[in-house]
């Protein structure tokens, strides 16, 4: 979010308070640090099979990068169609540890009120 912008030289930031968006940037946590919150977070997350189907798929293969001619792993995930998803639920459960850090759970209300505020809808 504090990348600048080609054209404007504006930060990310910037751009979307100018546009009536109040951010606060996450601090940068370890990649690995950040997959195992998400793994301490799956216990109090619920999902709809319908409407979080494609969210559902990226973290069903989200997977490290595989190096064939040395037949191991790489340390780094494997960055595809599914890699997207699976960051953005990262940085989500990053925010709700910072944010909402004291709640168990958001209520269905709050995350639609969020959502009407924020998205729109």
């Amino acid at each position: 979010m504090k990348n600048q912008e080609f054209g404007s030289g504006d930060d990310r930031v910037t751009i979307a308070r100018k546009l009536g968006y109040e951010m606060t940037v996450l601090k940068k946590h370890g990649l690995e640090d950040g997959i195992q919150n998400v793994r301490s977070k799956f216990a109090d997350c619920s999902f709809d099979k319908k409407l979080c189907k494609r969210g559902i798929e990226c973290l069903d293969f989200y997977r490290k990068k595989w190096n064939d001619s040395l037949k191991r792993y790489y340390d780094e995930p494997q960055h595809d169609q599914y890699s997207h998803g699976a960051d953005a639920f990262r940085y989500a459960i990053a925010g709700i540890n910072t944010f909402g850090g004291n709640q168990s759970k958001l209520s269905k209300e709050t995350i639609e009120e969020m959502r009407r505020k924020h998205l729109g809808y």
